[in-house]
């Protein structure tokens, strides 16, 4: 492991040395050169001017999705600007409610003006407020509160009986409902990974069996919440099941709950990544596994990368070995 930090702190870009001393809290002084020389960096002033400077959700109502009283648009997408796309890729290389760039516009959604309006987009929103250090927020610890009660409700009320019934298009509409009775969705997944409280612990333990369980991980493909005569969040894309395209995010995200090693299928994943470890004990994934590209952070897993230059030899080594350090120090934790 000390050969790892030390190899990547030598081998990586500012991004990836940064990222590492943050995670390990090394080296504060150094840490603080490299804050201030990352912002320099091509990969964060680039995303830095994706972030939205100013939110204001009453003027934003969401027509296209047919819902009143939404704002969508600036928060869900597969375009670089959507919030939920450019505020988790600074919040993985280290961003913070600590800098103006995710201050500012967190502070404006978490508003009771904004905040009150929301409905839908508050799930897609909550877990990368939470990462970014504001729990604590009336409006959001409320949110979050509220959320775990309705999962545990479905879970007990549904288990793993998910269909209520198959419409004429074929499609698998689900027992619940989006809002009040909903099964956990990729974004709780996420949210639980950086939650600093321990009071919900054994909730989310609950929850987590329950997604952790083969059953939930084969949801079924094609299936649909009904809300305002619109079929929404197709099956297992959205809820937080692994998927091929994301399968090393999901890994990590997992890796934050010891519970996951109780699951033969979680430990046989675990397993795959280890034969890619090299005879100098680095790591090097299928490049797809790290891929950065125009599309979903969470959805598709594109936004896997850490600013290395992708026409050197060792960039998938060095983000590779990141990756894998990062897991194993929460399995570690």
């Amino acid at each position: 492991m000390e050969n790892q930090k030390e190899w990547l702190i030598k081998k990586g870009n500012p991004i990836v040395k940064y990222k590492v001393l943050s995670e390990f809290d090394e080296d504060k002084i150094q840490k603080e050169t490299l804050k201030k020389e990352i912002e320099n960096t091509e990969l964060v002033k680039y995303w830095m001017g994706k972030v939205p400077k100013k939110i204001d959700v009453t003027s934003n109502i969401d027509k296209k999705h047919g819902i009143n009283d939404e704002y969508l648009d600036g928060i869900h997408g597969s375009t670089d600007e959507h919030f939920e796309n450019c505020c988790a890729k600074l919040l993985d290389i280290g961003y913070t409610k600590n800098d103006d760039i995710l201050f500012t516009p967190c502070t404006q959604y978490l508003q009771d003006k904004n905040w009150n309006i929301m409905k839908l987009s508050k799930i897609l929103l909550y877990p990368f407020l939470i990462r970014a250090g504001f729990e604590n927020n009336n409006n959001l610890s409320l949110f979050l509160q509220r959320r775990i009660d309705k999962i545990i409700k479905t879970i007990k009320t549904f288990g793993y009986n998910y269909i209520n019934l198959i419409n004429n298009k074929n499609q698998n509409i689900l027992h619940g409902d989006f809002h009040e009775s909903p099964f956990p969705s990729c974004y709780d997944l996420y949210a639980f990974c950086f939650l600093k409280t321990k009071k919900y612990n054994d909730k989310i333990e609950i929850i987590l069996r329950y997604i952790l369980d083969k059953r939930f991980q084969k949801f079924p493909q094609n299936s649909y919440y009904r809300m305002n005569y619109q079929n929404i969040a197709a099956g297992p894309v959205y809820h937080a099941c692994i998927q091929p395209q994301r399968l090393l995010l999901f890994i990590y995200l997992f890796s934050f709950f010891k519970v996951s090693l109780e699951y033969d299928w979680y430990l046989e994943e675990l397993k795959k990544l280890e034969l890619y470890k090299t005879d100098n004990h680095t790591y090097i994934f299928p490049k797809d596994y790290i891929k950065e590209k125009k599309s979903y952070y969470i959805y598709s897993g594109a936004h896997m990368g850490f600013g290395e230059n992708r026409r050197r030899k060792k960039w998938c080594e060095i983000e590779s070995t990141l990756w894998m350090l990062l897991i194993k120090k929460n399995l570690r934790n």
